[in-house]
């Protein structure tokens, strides 16, 4: 139904503080990412415990909706609190979060922070989660291009990130605009990775790679010409093309 292939990759830190996880749900497939913000504020700890609650919260539903998402991700952020409260953790402990769950027929996306989802169609972007960034919110308000995100020097200020120490955190969930179908793709990536492609690199590889193995393979390797010598941050991915013909509705 699916085919997969993932990378995390360290950069050129010490850690790598980003976490990935993939699993079955029976009739669904889930894929998770979270990239650990903080620095010595242990953001590993973060992703980890975010994206371990996440997987074992939505195994545990009976039925996968937008609200069982959004729930699984608040929950990791109440979990990620308690965990830093009782262990005296630093307070920067904190993580972006972006969640696909993959039906027979529907794409469910729930994310908080600028870690993104892109879904393509025959190597075409059609959709693409907006980041929780003060960047984007230049985008959206015109003062900003989208193409200039990647140099902004306030790239990496987050307006949300799961552990925030908020009354209540706000989660953005959708779903994706598109039956699911042979010619299908998607791509969960954390800012390490897409800072360094730019999307109609993105659209030609996936165009031209028959796999989901091949895409990541060709899309890295752009990744790693483009960072080299400019101190690289982890950086991780998920590739996913689909190879079922849809059912009609």
């Amino acid at each position: 139904m699916f085919d997969y292939s993932y990378i995390s990759l360290i950069g050129d830190n010490e850690l790598n503080e980003d976490k990935i996880e993939v699993f079955d749900l029976g009739n669904a497939s889930g894929f998770v990412l979270a990239d650990g913000l903080g620095g010595h504020g242990r953001g590993e700890v973060a992703s980890a415990v975010v994206a371990d609650y996440i997987k074992r919260f939505l195994k545990n539903a009976i039925n996968i909706d937008r609200g069982i998402i959004k729930q699984s991700i608040i929950g990791a952020h109440e979990q990620l609190n308690i965990i830093r409260e009782n262990s005296n953790q630093p307070k920067s402990m904190k993580t972006t979060v972006v969640v696909l769950i993959l039906t027979e027929k529907t794409a469910y996306c729930g994310y908080v922070g600028d870690s993104r989802l892109y879904a393509f169609n025959h190597g075409r972007i059609f959709y693409r989660t907006k980041d929780h960034s003060v960047p984007q919110m230049l985008v959206e308000m015109g003062q900003l291009s989208e193409k200039e995100i990647r140099t902004s020097p306030d790239r990496n200020r987050l307006l949300r990130a799961v552990g925030m120490q908020d009354a209540e955190i706000k989660v953005d969930v959708a779903i994706v605009p598109k039956s699911i179908k042979k010619g299908v793709s998607f791509l969960l990536c954390s800012d390490g990775f897409w800072e360094y492609i730019y999307e109609r690199e993105m659209e030609k590889c996936c165009f031209f790679s028959r796999t989901s193995e091949i895409w990541l393979e060709k899309m890295t390797k752009i990744v790693q010409a483009n960072g080299k010598n400019k101190k690289m941050d982890n950086y991780s991915a998920i590739a996913i093309k689909c190879r079922q013909v849809g059912r009609k509705q």
